[in-house]
């Protein structure tokens, strides 16, 4: 294990002045964070596909769905029903998992025209990206039915938090601009990341140049990698007016050191007003490991 000072202190500002809490389900981050791997992560692109509808614009797909219709659209599900059929499609009943983790109201069905790959449970967290279709009234039980938004699965990923995916040790920092995404005038910059067999942590500078005071921001965080995703939407970031960096981290369940991921920020407001387009930052070769 990685017992430097610079290390150890870093871990500890990093957990100390964060907003952002822990994922369900993950162990606190261990601040024995890593010995290096040697290996600088190998990226493969990922979600999200460029041309998909972002999940912030959830409420106006279940608004005026047919507006959206034959778009891609990608979100978190939760699983309602397992087993079911549309049509003659194998297919799943969910809600679209939203600001601070509550479900959308409206009904989307999950179909799978080509089959599903794994079996779904009642209750199992899914990122998925499809087609819309439509709306449709489907039947909840014996005397109640629903308006649901139709989905046509093409891709889907799987919770990393219960995957057990085996970490090995290793800290990665990245040379300033190289891992960083903006939407409108807010900028998100990914510095370091952390491994370990517990928990991933990956520290970043946040800043919006349109501030004229201090503000939290509420964000829904999804990483992606090697048809996992990991998610936290617990973190509350305060940013400073203007181009300040505001430093903070993320804490993941553990995901592999040595591939690359992507990563989605979604910022909100207090009331969960979406403030801008999620910053998507993907995770290239070429962080520097260190001991």
């Amino acid at each position: 294990m990685i017992k430097t000072a610079a290390l150890t202190v870093c871990l500890i500002i990093c957990l100390a002045l964060s907003g952002c809490g822990e994922p369900g389900p993950s162990a606190q981050p261990s601040l024995d964070a890593a010995s290096p791997s040697g290996t600088a992560p190998v990226y493969t692109p990922e979600a999200p596909a460029p041309d998909a509808i972002p999940f912030t614009r959830a409420k106006d797909i279940y608004a005026d769905p047919q507006a959206f219709r034959g778009k891609a659209y990608s979100n978190l599900f939760q699983i309602t029903g397992a087993g079911k059929t549309y049509g003659e499609m194998p297919a799943c009943y969910a809600k679209s998992v939203s600001f601070l983790g509550a479900l959308d109201p409206v009904y989307t069905v999950l179909c799978f025209p080509g089959g599903m790959v794994r079996a779904l449970s009642a209750d199992d967290i899914v990122y998925a990206r499809g087609v819309i279709k439509g709306t449709d009234t489907i039947a909840l039980d014996s005397d109640t039915s629903a308006d649901a938004l139709i989905l046509d699965i093409s891709y889907m990923e799987y919770n990393a938090a219960k995957a057990g995916i085996v970490s090995g040790n290793a800290r990665y920092e990245f040379k300033e601009g190289e891992c960083k995404g903006s939407s409108g005038a807010l900028s998100v910059e990914i510095t370091e990341m952390f491994f370990s067999a517990d928990d991933t942590v990956v520290c970043v500078e946040t800043a919006d140049s349109s501030l004229t005071e201090s503000k939290t921001y509420y964000f829904n965080i999804i990483a992606h990698q090697d048809g996992y995703f990991a998610w936290n939407y617990r973190c509350q970031f305060r940013i400073d007016p203007g181009s300040v960096s505001n430093f903070d981290y993320v804490l993941f369940p553990s995901l592999n050191s040595e591939k690359g991921m992507t990563i989605e920020f979604a910022p909100y407001n207090r009331d969960g007003e979406v403030l801008y387009d999620p910053v998507v930052i993907s995770v290239m070769p070429g962080g520097e490991t260190k001991e």
